[in-house]
C-alpha cells in the first residue's frame, strides 16, 4: 500500500513537481534570469557534466542505463555519441520532459 506520507511518495512527488525548474539548471533557461543564475551559480553541475561527457567517449554502440535520468540531459548527450541508453527515472515529470527532449533530436526513442 503506498501512503502519500513515506518517503518514497514525498520524494517522488517532489521531483515531479520540480522538474521543469531541474531542466533548467543545464542551460534550457526559461528566461534570462534564471540564465544567467545557472551560469553564475551552477557552474560545478555543468562542469561536472562536461567532465563526464569526456570521460565517456567513445560510446559507439556501448550500452548505458542510466538510472535516475531526470530529464535526460546526460542520456541523451550519451545518445548523441553513439550509445544505446536507457534512462529511468521514478518522477513522471521528469520523463515527460526527456521525451519530449528526445522527440526534437535524432534520438530513437
Amino acid at each position: 500500500m503506498t501512503s502519500k506520507n513515506n518517503p518514497e511518495h514525498k520524494t517522488e512527488s517532489f521531483f515531479h513537481s520540480y522538474a521543469a525548474d531541474f531542466n533548467s539548471i543545464y542551460g534550457n533557461e526559461n528566461n534570462a534570469f534564471t540564465g544567467v543564475v545557472n551560469r553564475l551559480f551552477r557552474k560545478s553541475m555543468r562542469m561536472r557534466f562536461e567532465l563526464t561527457m569526456q570521460a565517456c567517449t567513445p560510446l559507439d554502440q556501448l550500452t548505458v542505463l542510466d538510472v535516475g535520468c531526470g530529464p535526460g540531459h546526460y542520456s541523451l548527450a550519451l545518445a548523441k555519441q553513439g550509445a544505446i541508453v536507457t534512462g529511468i527515472d521514478f518522477a513522471p515529470g521528469m520523463i515527460s520532459i526527456a521525451n519530449l527532449k528526445s522527440q526534437s533530436r535524432e534520438v530513437r526513442r
